[in-house]
């Protein structure tokens, strides 16, 4: 991502982090990989872990709902960690192996080299096989959502259009289980599992329009939201079950069975896909019209912070500041106290644990004061890229925030960004 320009040391002079110290309330928080929920959606709390398959046998099986075939338009969502290039499966309700296609619905794997292979059945005919030319098998979590308004067929890669054909007739309604991590075969048989990790799987009755998908693809739902008719967040962290967060009750076992067995997918905590899970803490600085702070392109009301999300361990996030186009934002860290985090003045380290330096670390080694300093760009933006530590789970990382210079300064007009708390989980 592009850093924006250091000041230059006339301007860092003028604008020092002792001089912003009395200015305002401070509610710094660390942030690192994920998204602070948008207006209106609902903050997801609790645990965030993903389910790893071993690629010989493991995989995860969903009974056969109503709710979870024989759609006209629908969407179907996933992010997904694939560890090779090798015919997998991703997400599929579909006898592969069955004589006829009226057993089958719909198909999502991995397929050599590595892109996203999709495949559809209605009545007696199935689609061809459609494969998209974005990788998945390159060591990094992506995003997939396939999405179909009439006969108009779009998969999207991490928010990017992948895939685009048409297809004509509602999905069969089939009898068929929904296989997590495998294809299946004429008995339900898992075929091709998957080596790697999947997370948030999510089933729509509805066609969801690009920027939906972009706008919600790191985002936790409640499992309310209209059209959402299945959802699995895979955060249940422990035992043989996974719950499906909407009303449907779709709940899903390890393996072939709720008992334990050597085809179980294993919970993984260091590891979970790019979700936001947040709350605030309340008493602190919401966004204003004047300056802003995305994390992972969303970012959050007018509410009070600090808010709180939790990250992956190493997991990476984009910053994003928005404010006066030429102004300049100073990025501060610290502690949590008595309501408000306290900004690092005059000193790399303002408490343990952790130690301010070793939130700087977190920040590609930039150092203060000078090159947490910073202009927005023509536009009135600026892009920073941080990476989550490997801390365990349950570390509180710290807090960070932005301030921005409005015209006139250095002096009075500075505007706090929203804050953070970040959490690894």
């Amino acid at each position: 991502m592009r850093l924006g320009a250091p000041l230059d040391p006339e301007t860092q002079s003028m604008i020092s982090l002792k001089s912003f110290a009395p200015s305002f309330p401070w509610v710094p928080c660390l942030v690192l990989c994920c998204v602070a929920a948008a207006p209106g959606q609902g903050c997801v709390s609790g645990v965030n872990t993903a389910l790893t398959f071993d690629g010989v046998d493991d995989w995860a099986r969903i009974p056969d709902n109503v709710a979870l075939d024989g759609f006209g338009d629908f969407t179907i969502e996933f992010w997904c960690h694939p560890a090779s290039n090798l015919n997998q499966g991703l997400v599929s309700k579909f006898r592969h192996a069955s004589p006829s296609n009226d057993d089958d619905a719909y198909s999502f794997r991995v397929y050599p080299p590595g892109v996203l292979r999709v495949q559809f059945a209605s009545g007696t005919v199935a689609s061809g096989t459609y494969d998209g030319t974005a990788t998945l098998s390159d060591g990094a979590w992506h995003h997939v959502a396939v999405t179909r308004s009439g006969d108009a067929v779009s998969a999207f890669v991490d928010g990017a259009l992948d895939i685009a054909f048409t297809f004509a007739g509602p999905l069969n309604a089939t009898d068929t289980p929904l296989a997590l991590a495998a294809l299946l075969d004429a008995t339900d048989s898992p075929l091709r599992p998957l080596a790697g990790h999947l997370d948030e799987v999510r089933i729509w009755n509805q066609h969801r329009t690009q920027s939906q998908v972009q706008q919600d693809m790191h985002q936790g739902l409640s499992g309310s939201e209209a059209g959402l008719v299945a959802y699995w967040r895979l955060d249940d962290g422990v035992g043989q079950t996974f719950l499906d967060a909407t009303p449907t009750g779709a709940d899903g076992a390890l393996g072939a069975s709720v008992s334990a067995g050597a085809d179980d997918p294993s919970w993984s905590f260091a590891f979970p896909a790019p979700i936001v899970y947040c709350g605030a803490i309340g008493g602190g600085q919401g966004n204003t019209p004047e300056a802003t702070l995305l994390v992972n392109g969303l970012g959050v009301g007018s509410a009070p912070g600090p808010f709180v999300v939790g990250v992956g361990a190493g997991s990476p996030s984009v910053l994003s500041w928005r404010g006066i186009p030429g102004a300049p934002i100073v990025l501060i860290a610290g502690p949590f106290s008595g309501g408000f985090p306290i900004p690092g003045v005059g000193s790399l380290d303002v408490g343990t644990p952790p130690t301010f330096s070793d939130m700087i670390v977190l920040f590609n080694g930039f150092t203060l004061p000078g090159n947490l300093i910073f202009l927005l760009d023509p536009s009135g933006a600026f892009d920073l890229t941080v990476t989550a530590p490997s801390f365990p789970s349950g570390t509180t990382i710290g807090y960070i925030q932005g301030v921005v210079g409005l015209p006139g300064f250095p002096s009075p007009a500075l505007r706090p960004t929203a804050a953070f708390r970040v959490d690894i989980l």
